[in-house]
């Protein structure tokens, strides 16, 4: 819950920055602008790999993108996964971060990722029974490459599609949940860098 309170708080901070920013930039339409910052939200359908657990949940994040080389984007990704539909059996919450690289084939922006972070699993139906032991609840490292694409909708929208494969270790071994996201996505501008004529 933390986590996700934390994500919420940098993102909106990070939007408000740039408003000021992008505003200012507005002023200079000629000159080149190297980074972009995006925010995203969407609905994620995890299968849980736990027992068959399955989670509706809340995704937002945030990339900062370098523009520096044509069609080719590498960002920086920050991402929070917050269950709201824990289903039976477990719920899974995490918080990830990682480099992203897409490429531009016209309003089509399809990427790769790997993040690297922290997650908790709640296990329902009063716990998860091993060696004697009854589990709550638990954390894990959790590792996630994952692909997908982002399509155009106009200068600061787009809709995005995104897979991630994950792994996690729960007390008595690995799973492997599966996470697919629907959202839509809110692209500010840096202020950009003035070219020098040359005299």
């Amino acid at each position: 819950m933390k986590q996700t309170k934390s994500l919420a708080k940098l993102v909106l901070l990070a939007g408000l920055a740039t408003l000021a920013q992008t505003a200012h930039a507005q002023a200079f339409p000629t000159a080149t602008r190297q980074l972009q910052l995006s925010a995203f939200g969407g609905a994620t359908g995890t299968y849980t790999n736990f027992y068959g657990g399955k989670n509706g949940s809340l995704t937002a994040g945030a990339d900062l993108t370098f523009l520096a080389v044509p069609k080719i984007r590498p960002s920086f990704e920050l991402r929070g996964t917050y269950p709201v539909n824990d289903g039976h059996v477990d719920s899974q919450m995490n918080f990830l971060l990682g480099p992203k690289v897409e490429r531009q084939f016209g309003r089509f922006h399809p990427y790769v990722d790997f993040f690297i972070g922290r997650g908790s699993i709640t296990y329902l139906n009063g716990g998860f029974p091993y060696n004697g032991v009854l589990y709550l609840r638990t954390s894990s490292t959790v590792y996630s490459p994952g692909l997908g694409v982002d399509f155009d909708l106009g200068t600061h929208w787009a809709v995005k599609a995104d897979f991630q494969y994950q792994h996690w270790n729960t007390p008595a071994y690995s799973i492997h949940p599966k996470a697919t996201t629907f959202g839509v996505v809110y692209r500010f501008a840096f202020a950009p860098r003035h070219h020098r004529s040359k005299r």
